[in-house]
């Protein structure tokens, strides 16, 4: 890195890809500080508003995806728990502040330098290698390195590291989003010491994203492995990698008991009746029931966003032997969505993701579309935009990728990120 010079532009603009960067590795921060470079973002973008150049396509992407959390706020206007719903939409903040900040960015043209680019990646991915060998680390020392790993994995992520603790499922996201942006950079890579420790990173992602066992998690990666496979790969030498890699996941996942009974159960979930015992995907398909008999109720403008989780209660109740009287959100973003503002909130939800995924396919790029399709599936299995974890990578990404590709010309740069680093 002896000749990488710091990026050139304007204060406001160094500041916004500070901001980014710092975006990049927020992961290795304490859960209370996740948030910083949201906040840093928004006063950068403020600060540099008088300069930002007129743009009618990002002030359509600006609209798009920021409607959704208007309706949302509006919703607060006849919903019965307040207090709720201001907590709900102040966790839900960056759906609405990213697409203004990262509006005002683009405008200055910060979003354009390929070099930061694939620094932001890089940065990124490491960050998040570190962080889960600093969980192996702290693993360790704990004496939890044993037959029992595989487990309790995701109980100990989620519980024992205190501030650093983190949801499997979101856990699952930052890699699969880790290992998308890995191949990108992989892409772009010329020498064979960057190629190879890529390699040992997203073998590393991969080895953990198993023992977290998210089914849905790693259903979404095959999806894009396998798309990614016939699109790019099947005719090059790198096929034999793909496919030995795949092999090993699959015999890893047979011989690891805690993780071969996940997928026992889900299959067993649609066969089976008995409701005595339920295992997570049963859960899901009762609260579905549930979310769509009160949706049925009042799909106009739902109940409020502070009401849904009365209202979900209300119909747990009912069901004491599934619930026992329990509490669980509707593990479905669109459904919760539609339950808090209606029909519109869900039109919001469903326009924002369709315009992005079209964003994706003008512009060519493997590396947002796959990101696109990633967040379509989690919102389909969790309400990702009401935890901090989630929604700040979704508003992050989503934006970041839809107002950088807005004047996209696709083009061969092989040598991107050795320029960025050499």
């Amino acid at each position: 890195m002896r000749n990488f010079k710091l990026y050139p532009g304007t204060l406001i603009e160094k500041l916004s890809w500070g901001s980014m960067l710092l975006f990049s590795i927020s992961i290795l921060l304490p859960e209370n500080y996740r948030n910083i470079p949201l906040f840093t973002l928004l006063l950068t973008a403020l600060l540099g508003l008088k300069s930002k150049t007129p743009s009618k396509a990002g002030l359509r992407v600006f609209i798009v995806n920021g409607l959704l959390y208007l309706i949302l706020a509006l919703s607060l206007l006849y919903t019965g728990d307040l207090a709720d719903g201001f907590k709900r939409i102040t966790v839900m903040a960056s759906i609405g502040i990213l697409p203004f900040a990262l509006y005002t960015v683009n405008g200055n043209k910060v979003l354009s330098n390929k070099r930061l680019e694939m620094v932001f990646y890089w940065s990124f991915l490491v960050s998040v290698v570190i962080f889960y060998l600093g969980v192996f680390v702290f693993t360790f020392s704990k004496g939890f390195l044993n037959s029992t790993i595989f487990e309790h994995f995701t109980e100990r992520l989620n519980s024992t590291l205190g501030k650093y603790s983190l949801h499997p499922l979101y856990a699952s996201l930052y890699i699969c989003i880790s290992i998308c942006l890995s191949v990108h950079v992989f892409t772009q890579s010329t020498k064979r010491a960057q190629k190879l420790f890529l390699i040992l990173c997203m073998l590393f992602l991969t080895l953990v994203l198993l023992m977290l066992a998210r089914k849905g998690a790693i259903f979404f990666m095959l999806i894009l492995a396998m798309a990614y496979f016939f699109i790019k790969l099947r005719k090059t030498r790198y096929s034999y990698i793909f496919v030995a890699t795949a092999l090993l996941g699959l015999i890893f996942s047979y011989y690891i008991e805690p993780i071969r009974l996940r997928y026992v159960e889900f299959f067993q979930s649609f066969s089976t009746t008995n409701v005595s015992d339920p295992g997570s995907t049963s859960f899901r398909l009762n609260v579905y029931k549930c979310a769509l008999k009160s949706i049925f109720e009042s799909p106009i403008f739902g109940y409020g966003l502070g009401d849904t989780k009365h209202i979900l209660t209300s119909c747990y109740v009912q069901q004491q032997n599934m619930f026992s009287g329990l509490y669980f959100n509707s593990h479905n973003q669109f459904l919760s969505v539609w339950l808090a503002a209606g029909i519109f909130g869900f039109l919001a939800l469903v326009y924002m993701m369709y315009s992005n995924i079209q964003l994706a396919l003008k512009s060519k790029s493997f590396l947002h579309a796959s990101v696109i399709v990633l967040f379509l599936g989690f919102l389909m299995i969790e309400n990702i935009l009401e935890r901090q974890d989630g929604v700040i990578l979704f508003s992050f990404f989503i934006n970041f990728f839809a107002f950088k590709n807005l004047k996209h010309k696709p083009t061969v740069e092989k040598n991107t990120y050795n320029r960025a680093i050499s």
